[in-house]
């Protein structure tokens, strides 16, 4: 009998199915991971966008705030209010002492 040979593919073509296999495998995922990191990258970006836009916000408020305070602390702002509360200004003021008794019997 005679015996059929079989065509085989040289190892240096299955070799290089292989490598360019891999290549394009390799090639894929990086660009896979380069989009998701991108993705990632430009995410943040808008929020750190959307909190420096807070920040600023919050800085007016505080900057109000603050000058809300330091009118309140004014001192013509409080006789003026102590003027319309019919306040008297207070004269000299007499502290006892721990010796003075404090209740009787």
């Amino acid at each position: 009998m005679h015996r059929q040979r079989v065509m085989s593919v040289p190892s240096t073509q299955r070799y290089s199915r292989v490598v360019t296999v891999a290549l394009a495998a390799s090639c894929a995922g990086f660009f896979a991971l380069y989009i998701v990191l991108a993705n990632h990258v430009s995410t943040r970006g808008y929020e750190l966008a959307r909190v420096q836009a807070r920040v600023e916000a919050e800085q007016s408020t505080l900057e109000t705030v603050q000058l809300e305070i330091s009118a309140a602390k004014a001192l013509n702002r409080i006789e003026a209010e102590a003027v319309s509360l019919s306040l008297a200004p207070v004269g000299a003021a007499e502290y006892g002492s721990a010796a003075t008794a404090v209740a009787t019997r």
